[in-house]
């Protein structure tokens, strides 16, 4: 990344890193200007910035790049254990808590009252609510999201790109098909997820 793309002060003293190099806003027959930027007081914290579609109707191009965190918690191949909250037991959870006597320690100190309720809470968790494995470096999409949904997705990004680069009328109103057709199938996609969540409390 070359200093032009350094962020100057009042007094020239460089302090932040600009990442975005295209633009990002393009409104009717207007020149496309770079409105939306991506800042960083390091100019390695930020790695493949893609310009793609942008969400809905908006003239404001969406942004996607790769975040380099100082300290990774997790590394690549590493799966860790979690509740799997949506398959508790939670009248069990409560049964274990409420018959639990906070009151009868003989020791009254704050601290280990709340020692004393952390280790009950943990124990209830660990007897109500079963456990799952995920695998952090490989990050699930919303279940609503099918694989038609990706493919408009990518088709959308793939014609406004295209559009960006010629301009054109006839570019611009295919990419309005395609961006009209991926928000339908999300929405309708969307929707039935609702639904079924709200019959499935009904039910319960």
């Amino acid at each position: 990344m070359s200093d032009e793309n350094r962020v100057h002060n009042n007094d020239g003293i460089s302090f932040l890193w600009q990442h975005v190099t295209k633009p990002t806003h393009k409104r009717g027959n207007t020149t496309a200007s770079t409105l939306d930027l991506v800042l960083t007081n390091d100019q390695d914290m930020i790695d493949e910035v893609k310009t793609l579609a942008p969400i809905e109707k908006s003239h404001h191009s969406a942004l996607s790049f790769t975040f380099k965190c100082y300290k990774c918690t997790y590394t690549q191949g590493t799966s860790k254990t979690i509740p799997n909250l949506k398959r508790g037991d939670y009248d069990t959870l409560r049964i274990i808590v409420s018959n639990t006597e906070f009151n009868s320690k003989e020791d009254q100190r704050i601290q280990s009252k709340w020692e004393f309720f952390c280790k009950t809470l943990n124990h209830a968790i660990d007897q109500a609510i079963p456990k799952i494995k995920i695998d952090p470096s490989k990050p699930k999409p919303a279940e609503w999201i099918d694989r038609s949904i990706l493919t408009k997705v990518r088709q959308k990004d793939k014609k406004y790109n295209k559009y960006m680069g010629t301009r054109s009328e006839e570019d611009y109103k295919s990419y309005c098909r395609i961006r009209n057709q991926s928000s339908q199938i999300s929405r309708y996609r969307n929707l039935r997820r609702v639904i079924k969540i709200f019959f499935s409390l009904h039910t319960n």
